[in-house]
């Protein structure tokens, strides 16, 4: 059963392409982890590595956020050009104090950021990515969500999408072709 709905909810997130309404990314506004305001604008100049997850995810996340911090060691000096991004699709558990610890266990380059779900499922369809919550009682369902890196340029725009399973070495070369 475990099977069928990863493959279902697989196909979702390839039927989900950036919305041709969507606002630009850089009028996106969501929350970082120290409670101020982040768009897009603050990191200008800067490249973005996003990744989706969610504080209390026994697997995916974890590794995610380890590929991301092995890949921004990788790039050594290079790193200075590039901040790894968590956004967590779990606002309700995962609050500006969470994420701060949380991210702050795997890099001192990757920042965490929440918001309202709104502007969440907003910020993660115009990357073409998606998360939808499992039922379960309370808020202690688990949240299906994309695992892939997308890679944005600094002029705001996404250049790159790097799926699950991609390597810290293939995340620093990709990068490294751009600067």
């Amino acid at each position: 059963m475990r099977k069928v709905a990863c493959v279902i909810f697989a196909i979702i997130l390839m039927a989900l392409a950036p919305a041709a309404d969507a606002a630009p990314l850089s009028e996106i506004v969501l929350t970082d982890q120290d409670g101020k305001a982040a768009s897009l604008e603050r990191f200008k100049g800067d490249w973005l590595v996003v990744f989706f997850g969610y504080t209390s995810c026994p697997d995916i996340c974890p590794t995610g956020l380890s590929t991301m911090a092995s890949a921004l060691d990788e790039l050594g000096p290079d790193a200075a050009k590039v901040v790894g991004v968590f956004v967590t699709v779990d606002p309700v558990r995962d609050t500006p104090a969470v994420l701060k610890e949380y991210v702050a266990a795997f890099h001192p380059r990757i920042v965490g950021l929440t918001g309202q779900v709104s502007q969440l499922h907003h910020f993660a369809v115009s990357l073409g990515a998606g998360f939808h919550k499992a039922p379960g009682p309370g808020d202690t369902g688990a949240i299906s969500h994309a695992s892939s890196f997308y890679l944005i340029a600094p002029d705001g725009k996404l250049e790159l999408t790097l799926k699950d399973g991609v390597s810290p070495k293939t995340i620093a070369a990709r990068l490294r072709e751009y600067f």
